[in-house]
Order: structure tokens, then sequence, then C-alpha cells
């Protein structure tokens, strides 16, 4: 689409994502396309071109085929990403509703109404709905004309009592969108998807690329509990910094990510049912027992025997497994 198209009820140089960002660089002209998870499944993007102010608008026929260049993009991101995270993460399984769903990103307007990213809706676990519409609504009072944006890690819980982590962004002015502020709530991409991605990926975000060895250090070496130093010598950080930007970059901390490896792994031994409680905290890294049943619910919101109750009860009735993430809230 154009820019006239995406900005609804007023003309493109009326907005300030035309003022301040288009004009200044002397462009006048903008047309999109939808990119389907250009890195991570669930967060949608898209292909920007530009011309200069006094050139042609782009035509109908150009903009039909960025659109279908777009599609083709898409279906070879997702191809490749699908095949890096199998054997990052291994098969899906039924109580991973989390990589069951495709929708993992929410936009609210200064009302608290949601902006429509997908195409689609699916339904969504009632107290997980309303536990996010209690956000919005919180998040939004709050805003007392501060200029910076404000950002934070929630975890809120579903109809069975599990937790399920956002990086909420709130910021007080989005040009691209509209008068602001804006509330963006991103449901954290499990870790073993950080792990399965390469440089070339993010290649527009410096500071991500350069954490991404301590990603991989983490997910490789979570069982035995590697130290804040070890960690931040694979970005050749001291602790200090290292800490202060990965949390800014991803959202969490490096003990949250650390301790969602060890989850994850400690999810997949429980549903097996192979091995005893003490055995699997041994495995994933946890001092002893009740350190892992503390760590387990404090990360999930579940015992590890309630949730691996709640796991089979879902291999065992497959209809129930639909992802408590839908698209829209």
């Amino acid at each position: 689409m154009t820019g006239s198209e995406a900005v609804a009820g007023a003309n493109l140089e009326e907005t300030a994502y035309f003022r301040q960002f288009m004009q200044p660089l002397g462009w006048g002209h903008v047309a999109a396309a939808r990119v389907s998870g250009p890195v991570f499944k669930g967060y949608p993007g898209a292909i920007h071109l530009y011309r200069r102010t006094g050139e042609a608008a782009f035509s109908p026929h150009e903009l039909r085929r960025l659109g279908e260049l777009a599609e083709q993009l898409s279906e070879a991101i997702k191809r490749a990403r699908e095949a890096r995270t199998g054997s990052s993460c291994g098969p899906t399984a039924s109580w991973d509703r989390l990589r069951q769903g495709d929708c993992r990103q929410f936009i609210f307007d200064r009302r608290g109404r949601q902006v429509p990213l997908y195409g689609k809706s699916t339904p969504m676990d009632d107290r997980l709905k309303q536990s996010i519409q209690q956000l919005v609504s919180n998040r939004m009072s709050e805003v007392n004309g501060q200029q910076e944006s404000v950002a934070g890690r929630v975890e809120l819980p579903d109809n069975h009592g599990e937790l399920w982590a956002f990086h909420s962004v709130l910021f007080h002015e989005f040009p691209a969108l509209g008068s602001g502020p804006y509330l963006f709530l991103c449901v954290q991409p499990p870790a073993c998807e950080w792990n399965a991605l390469r440089n070339v990926d993010l290649q527009a975000d410096p500071e991500i690329t350069r954490l991404l060895p301590t990603l991989k250090f983490m997910h490789q070496e979570f069982h035995r509990g590697p130290t804040l130093n070890e960690i931040s010598a694979k970005a050749h950080l001291s602790q200090f910094h290292f800490h202060r930007r990965f949390t800014e970059s991803l959202g969490m901390t490096p003990k949250h990510f650390l301790l969602a490896c060890q989850i994850h792994e400690a999810k997949k031994m429980l549903v097996e049912r192979k091995a005893p409680l003490t055995e699997i905290a041994s495995v994933c890294g946890f001092a002893h027992q009740s350190h892992f049943t503390s760590r387990f619910k404090q990360a999930t919101g579940l015992t590890p025997t309630r949730w691996r109750r709640f796991a089979l009860d879902l291999q065992s009735a497959p209809e129930a497994a639909m992802p408590a993430i839908g698209c829209l809230v």
C-alpha cells in the first residue's frame, strides 16, 4: 500500500511521520508491503520503498509487484526459520502453546484500542485477555507527559494459572502510527528460538548481534549454571555493561534467559516421565529439588507436578491445546 492508504482519515503530508522522518530526507512518496515474521514468528514487519519529492508516485502495477515479492520473501524466510527452529527447539509439543501461536505482538492506542496487525482473529484465553486489557488501562492512565519510552517485563496468568512473559513498552510518541501514546505488548520468544538466530537476521541491530554469542552460550551451558562473568566475556563486555545492554535489548535479564533455557528442558523431561524430580533438577542446573520446584513455579506459575498433569492432559486431548494467545484482544 501507499503511505496515503496507510493513514486513516488524514493525508500523509499532515502526519508526524512525514514531517519528522520523510520530509527532512527529501522523500515525498512511500510504499510498503507486509513481511510475515522477518525475524521471529508472530512479529510482523514490512518492506518500505521511498521516492524523492518531485518523482512520480508508485503505480498500481509497482504496488502489486512489491506485494508479490514481499509474499515470496515471507515464505522463504518462514521455511528457513522453521528449519533452524526445529533443530534448536525440537518438534513442537502439544503443551508448547507459545510456539503454536501465530500472534505474539499487540499494540494499543491512547484509548486502549488495539491496532490491527493481523488479518484474522483467533480465540483467546479469557483470563489472559482480561489481564492484558487491565494492564493496558493501567499503563495508559500512568502517562504523565514524559517523552521517553517506558519499558518493562510483565508476567500475566492464563486460565490454567500458567504465566506468560511479555515485554511491555510504552511510547509517548510513535509517529509511524499516529499521535501517541502507544503501548506495545510483546510475548517474549522462547530461548531456543533466540538460539536459532543468525547474525544476518539482525544486521539492522548491531547491539543484539553482539549479544548472540552469549545467547548461544547460555543455551548450550545452562545445565551447569555459567556465571555472569563467563557469559559477559562472550560479548567482550564487563559484567555491568553486558547486563545493562542485554536487558535493554532483549527485554529480560540474563538471569531470566538462563532460567528460560532451564525450564524448557525441564518441561521436556517432565512430560517424558523417565526421570524423578531430583534428577531433572540436577540435569537442568538447579542446586536441588526444592530449588528446582521454587524456580519452576516462579517461572511458570505452577509446580512441576501440577504443570506435568496439565501438559499430559493436553497430550491426551490435542483439541485443548489451542494457543492461549490470540490475534485480537
